[in-house]
């Protein structure tokens, strides 16, 4: 489902969570029915047997979490639109949907900011860059 307990713990939130897109679909996938949220999604990596030690869940939960709220951060997780009231329910978006059919673009989803970049070649690596 996902990579083992020291790999998910050394990513960054921002790639696990776009590592995750493609579980996120599949396990909603599987689930049509069950709202998808982050306390349903921990449960199911929880209970998944074998997957991760029960010394390595909590290290595991942490950077889950951190992932799930970066993907809510930037907008690919968002909230359910069946629902008229707050609700911990989400749906990937539009752009998640699309990233979890071609993961190999997630390498590309990591963005530098255009102001960090040396201003003699700003304008030549930002042209370059993927949008």
């Amino acid at each position: 489902m996902l990579p083992e307990a020291d790999v998910v713990y050394a990513l960054e939130p921002d790639e696990l969570g776009l590592r995750m897109l493609p579980v996120l679909a599949a396990w909603h996938g599987m689930h049509p029915s069950q709202d998808l949220t982050l306390h349903d999604f921990l449960l199911a990596v929880r209970v998944n047997p074998g997957q991760y030690r029960p010394e390595d869940s909590s290290r595991v939960e942490v950077a889950i979490r951190e992932a799930w709220f970066w993907l809510e951060g930037s907008g690919l997780l968002i909230p359910d639109p069946r629902y008229h009231v707050h609700t911990s329910a989400r749906v990937l978006s539009r752009r998640a949907k699309q990233l979890a059919r071609e993961p190999q673009r997630t390498l590309t989803a990591r963005r530098l900011p255009k102001d960090g970049l040396q201003p003699t070649i700003r304008e030549d690596v930002w042209a370059l860059s993927p949008r």
